[in-house]
Parts: C-alpha cells; structure tokens; sequence
C-alpha cells in the first residue's frame, strides 16, 4: 500500500503532463482551421473535407455515412428502386463496396485527379439508367453533408469549425451540380432544413425499406462471429433515429441500451480528446497514387470493412451493378 501510495504523485504528474502534451499538439494541429481562408473552390473544400472525413473524425464520419445510405432506404421511392435492382438484397456487399469506392475516389482525391473526375462519370453513367427525381437525388445529397455534421457534433472530441460545415456543403454541392441535381441549397443550415422536412414528409413505412433494411442489417453485424449477431442487432436499432426505426419496421429497444450505447461514443470522444494524439494522415481507403485512368486500370483497396469483394482489384469503370456495361471515361477522350 506504501509503494502503491508513494507511486501516485507521479503518476499523477504523468498523466497531467501527457494531457498537456496532447492539448498543445491537437493547438498546433488544429491552426490548420485559423489560418486556412474559407474555402472557394472544389479543391479548397477537399483540404477541409479529406482532413475531417478521413483525418480527425474518421470512425464517426464514415460511421455516420454508413448509417447515412441506411437513412435513405426509409424513403419508400428509393427503397423500391434499389429492391428492383436486386442489388441490395442480392449482392449486398458487393453493393456496398462498389458505393463506398466510388464515393471514397472523388473525395479522397484531389477533384481534378482522373480517378475522381472518372468515378463521378461512372455514378452519373449507372444513375442514367433509372428514373430518379430531383427531389430524392437532393434528400441523398443532403444525407452526405448533414449527417458526418450531426455525428460529429454529437460524438466527436471536438466541435465542427463552420468552416468545416461550409466546406462539406460546398464540396457536395459541386458534385450535386456535376450530377445534374438542381434546387440544391445554398448554405448548410438551409441543407438542414431540407433534410429535417423532406424526412418528415417521406419517411413513412414501406416492405420495400424492410427488404433492403434487412440486407443492410445483416451486412453490418457480419463482421462478428455468427453466434452473436442476433444479440447485437438491438444496438443497430438502437443507433436509429425513432422516426427511422419506424420507417424500417425495426421494433424500439431497450430505453437502457441507447442511453448506454449513446453514453459510450460520448465518453469515447472525450477519450480522443484528451488522451489519443491528433492523426498525422488521414486513413484512405484507395491508393494515393494519381494514377491515369483508362477502362483497363485496375486498383487496389486498401483496406475492406465488410467482404473482400475487391482483394484481387477493381477498375472504376466496372464497380456498380454487373448488369451495366463498363462506360467510356471521361480522360480517354
């Protein structure tokens, strides 16, 4: 007890000092935010956008675009198309993939690298082949610029600066134009607004949202062992709006788990803050090199959060569904 009690004015010591340590780097860090100007062009944005989505806030950013994508399966225009593609409930997680690396190669890389300017054609190719509208292109548009917001302000270890706010709008208003969505608003807050009425208009019950709800679901606990699955399916509703929950016909769980689960990511940020060093790079998943990219150039994941549908590579004019023909890009010309 003597030495244990003898121990505790320098682990004390320690401990302080290291959290000093921590707060001067995330200072120095975090100039990047005070001495950047507010953002112009679509390459300003991508400073602010790679650094948040990628660097200090990734596992909440990308967490909150997962559960983002899933938001838009309880609009009932939308869930119908995707369940008559099929491409949810039977290929789900080669579905995600082909999503998830399309988006990760416009916004990982610089907006005039090929490889981003190619993966907006291949979106823009894959979308000419279904009847969406304007007004559900723009509720998706909204999801990806409201939703790492919200997340962050929630869970993060630190709040979003309003530049971060106006460079992820701008960045995905850029895209939203290149994709020939129009009415986008023009600020974030309007985007909010926009998010928050067309939810409480649209998200309404549907089998459709139920069918592909229930793919995305299993997707998402696949990554644990088989035997604890259905024990773990009460946190994902639990990480459910109630509006959303209703709209997937998920039941509502324990009011104890989502305190606790809500609680948990909470203390978790403040964990990152205080104790864990500021990224020094954010985490990519595709690979860094600017390459040029022709139908024939295939690359490599870097890492797979779900199935290994890529391990062998990919080339960006083929991700989507397999009933499309790969497109002429947009550099080959």
């Amino acid at each position: 007890m003597m030495a244990s009690a003898s121990t505790m004015p320098l682990l004390t010591t320690v401990v302080f000092g290291y959290t000093i340590l921590i707060y001067l780097l995330r200072k120095r860090h975090d100039k990047f935010l005070e001495s950047t100007p507010y953002p112009e062009t679509a390459a300003d944005c991508h400073k602010f956008t790679s650094r948040y989505i990628y660097g200090d806030f990734n596992f909440i950013a990308v967490k909150s675009l997962e559960f983002g994508l899933f938001k838009t399966y309880a609009i009932p225009s939308i869930s119908k198309l995707l369940y008559s593609t099929r491409e949810l409930v039977e290929r789900c997680g080669r579905r995600y993939d082909d999503t998830d690396l399309l988006i990760r190669e416009f916004l990982e890389h610089d907006p005039d690298e090929p490889r981003a300017v190619a993966s907006i054609d291949r979106m823009n190719f894959i979308h000419s082949k279904y009847k969406i509208s304007n007004e559900d292109y723009l509720y998706v548009l909204s999801v990806f610029i409201v939703e790492p917001i919200r997340w962050v302000e929630r869970y993060g270890f630190r709040y979003p600066h309003d530049k971060e706010k106006h460079a992820i709008h701008l960045r995905w208003k850029i895209i939203g134009e290149q994709m020939g969505i129009t009415d986008i608003p023009a600020s974030y807050a309007a985007m909010e607004i926009y998010l928050d009425r067309f939810e409480e208009k649209n998200m309404v019950y549907s089998e459709f949202n139920v069918k592909v709800g229930t793919s995305t679901t299993n997707l998402f606990l696949s990554i644990l062992p088989e035997k604890v699955r259905p024990m773990c399916k009460p946190a994902i509703y639990a990480l459910c709006p109630p509006r959303l929950r209703k709209a997937m016909g998920f039941p509502d769980p324990p009011t104890l788990l989502v305190v606790l689960i809500d609680a948990s990511l909470k203390i978790a940020g403040c964990f990152v803050r205080f104790f864990m060093p500021p990224r020094r790079l954010p985490k990519f998943r595709t690979s860094r090199e600017p390459v040029a990219v022709s139908k024939n150039t295939l690359l490599y994941p870097k890492f797979n959060p779900f199935n290994k549908t890529y391990e062998k590579g990919y080339k960006i004019s083929e991700l989507g569904p397999e009933s499309l023909s790969s497109c002429p890009l947009t550099r080959e010309k």
